[in-house]
This record gives structure tokens, C-alpha cells and sequence, in this order.
């Protein structure tokens, strides 16, 4: 091996410390909230859609040019964690729910719950509930998690 190649092996060494060293420093450094805002939410509402397309197994996919979070659930799952919505139930709803389908059996090792923190509305979800099923059409929901009527919040509470 020539002296190129032995410059470029020491530059990828001292490359891969300097990543090393920046992973660790980002790492290490506090968790901090981030207000993304629309724009985003947008740009990953429309990767949700195209990973749909390229991973879905053998079901159809609707889109839409421009979907609201009261009109999608996506939002409820998107990460964002501002204190707003991130979906929609309509107000006084007897029995409001929403409901996730991860396509296959997976393992959860949890599951977090942020509440709305903005407009008064945390108390909706008091008494909400997580229910599990396997896959199947007749597979009969069973419940995970009860939560015990005090208000909670998320986000940025």
C-alpha cells in the first residue's frame, strides 16, 4: 500500500474519532423540547404516507395533498410534543377513542401518553384506557391500562 493509502486510512481514523467524540458530546447533553411547528408536521405526515407505500403489506394506501390533524390521527404518534393537539376527538363525546394498527405483531416495551396541556382540555382523559389486541379481524381487545382519573399532562407541562 502506497503512502495515499495509508493517509487515507489515518483520515477516516481520525474521522471516525471526531464523529465518536460529537456523538458522545450530543449524547450527553440534556433533552430540551423543540417547537417544530407546522411545516414539519407536514413533511413528516407525507414520509408517514410514503413509508406506507414502500413497506405496506399488500394494503392500499389514501393520500391526500393537505391533511389536517383533526382530520388524521397521525398526529397522535408523530413525536411532536408541544402541549397543542396532535389529534382530534370531538368534544363531549361519550366514548371517544383512537386506535393504532401496527400492521403486525410487535413487541411494546411502552407506551407514552402526552396529554394536551392548552385550552383546558387535559381533563378529558382522566379515565383513559389502553387496550391491546393481537392480529385478526375477531381479535377481541384487552385492556392494558386503566388510568385512575387524575389529570395529566405532557408536552410542555
Amino acid at each position: 500500500m502506497g503512502d495515499s493509502g495509508m493517509d487515507r486510512n489515518a483520515f477516516r481514523v481520525c474521522l471516525l474519532a471526531v464523529v465518536f467524540i460529537v456523538g458522545l458530546a450530543v449524547c450527553s447533553a440534556p433533552a430540551r423540547m423543540v417547537d417544530v411547528g407546522d411545516s414539519v408536521r407536514g413533511l413528516v405526515e407525507a414520509d408517514w404516507i410514503r413509508a406506507d407505500v414502500e413497506f405496506g403489506v399488500d394494503k392500499a394506501v389514501v393520500s391526500a395533498d393537505r391533511v389536517t390533524t383533526a382530520q388524521d390521527a397521525a398526529g397522535g404518534c408523530d413525536g411532536v410534543r408541544n402541549g397543542g393537539f396532535g389529534f382530534h376527538v370531538a368534544s363531549g363525546e361519550t366514548d371517544p377513542w383512537w386506535q393504532v394498527d401496527l400492521g403486525r405483531a410487535v413487541r411494546l416495551d411502552r407506551i407514552v401518553i402526552h396529554n394536551r396541556t392548552d385550552g383546558g382540555t387535559a381533563t378529558r382523559t382522566r379515565n383513559i384506557q389502553v387496550l391491546l389486541s393481537k392480529p385478526g379481524r375477531d381479535s377481541e381487545f384487552r385492556l392494558l391500562y386503566q388510568h385512575d382519573g387524575k389529570v395529566f399532562y405532557g408536552g410542555n407541562k
